[in-house]
């Protein structure tokens, strides 16, 4: 729905409200009355007026469904994505799953960015777009990602993986404009999104927040990513994979601690506004080598709503991720 369909508002006051940050009915329903007042320049009694039309306008889109009711909806819409692992795909109950946020966390070189390279080329073969973000140089590889579609005879279509390079992604801020220009940019043209990759979610974070003093601000501008990031994942019934750098407590008992929280000595970047807010959470380790001297990598399952914790161990091959031999 359109500002202007809430009576008292028309194209200028509309102007005023996206400029301060107000972009949709239902945004301005749960705002508070001395707020619109201020940005609109109207009494209060006018802005209670504006707020009240705007929540009867966001009543008539809000939907309760009864447990059978919502059973049925979610069989309609979710839809899976290969993650190129048979074991991987039964951990998960089925492979990515759409309208959700996934987080990938582990040590340098584990295999984060090769899950995601998996995931793109099945998502394209299953004919959906993928999107990919990156915000550290060269992460990207389109020969990498024709490698594993050609050893896994799979169709890939480079024009539905729509790639924003690293020399976009400046500052956190431009990685958030990223969001909304390829969501733009998908309902302009009327793209089917399967997949958005962010790679990694948390550099620019970690380079513009690097005191203490600056972690309440961390705090919200990671809950503002990951809630747009959640809405474009219901927008566009896609999977959302995000790459986590990591950190290390120093002292052992720590160590022990995150060892049991985590499945791993390392811990995701972000505190624990991030660590409630991701759907599910996935950590990678190098665990040793394996037959014909390949590396074998683990994946623990860490956290999921409603799927039990469990672990799989994969390679990464010409065919990109696949089981352990």
């Amino acid at each position: 729905m359109s500002l202007e369909e809430v009576k008292g508002i028309g194209p200028i006051t509309s102007e005023k409200l996206i400029e301060a940050g107000i972009k949709t009915v239902d945004e301005l329903s749960v705002r508070r009355p001395e707020e619109i007042k201020e940005i609109l320049g109207v009494t209060l009694k006018k802005a209670k007026e504006i707020i009240l039309s705007a929540k009867d306008l966001a009543f008539k889109d809000f939907q309760v469904f009864t447990a059978e009711e919502y059973k049925e909806k979610e069989k309609e819409i979710s839809r899976f994505l290969d993650t190129g692992s048979n074991k991987l795909n039964s951990l998960l109950g089925g492979g990515w799953k759409s309208q959700s946020t996934y987080g990938i966390y582990g040590p340098f070189s584990t295999g984060k960015t090769q899950l995601c390279y998996t995931a793109v080329v099945n998502c394209v073969d299953q004919g959906y777009y993928a999107f990919w973000i990156e915000t550290e140089p060269n992460t990207v590889y389109i020969p990498r990602l024709e490698e594993i579609a050609k050893n896994r005879d799979l169709n890939l279509d480079l024009n539905k993986v729509i790639v924003i390079p690293a020399s976009k992604i400046g500052t956190i801020f431009s990685q958030f404009r990223a969001y909304e220009f390829l969501r733009r940019k998908a309902e302009e043209e009327k793209w089917d999104v399967g997949l958005l990759v962010v790679d990694s979610f948390t550099a620019k974070f970690r380079r513009n927040y690097s005191g203490r003093e600056m972690y309440p601000e961390r705090a919200r501008e990671f809950g503002r990513h990951i809630d747009y990031l959640e809405e474009f994942s219901k927008r566009f019934n896609s999977v959302v994979l995000l790459t986590f750098q990591v950190g290390v407590t120093p002292d052992a008992p720590g160590q022990r601690e995150d060892l049991m929280r985590f499945q791993s000595e390392y811990y995701p970047y972000g505190g624990t506004l991030v660590q409630h807010n991701i759907n599910v959470w996935l950590s990678l380790n190098q665990v040793k080598g394996g037959a014909k001297s390949m590396d074998i990598y683990e994946l623990n399952l860490v956290d999921h709503s409603y799927l039990p914790k469990g672990s799989i161990r994969f390679m990464i091959t010409d065919r990109g991720i696949e089981d352990a031999l």
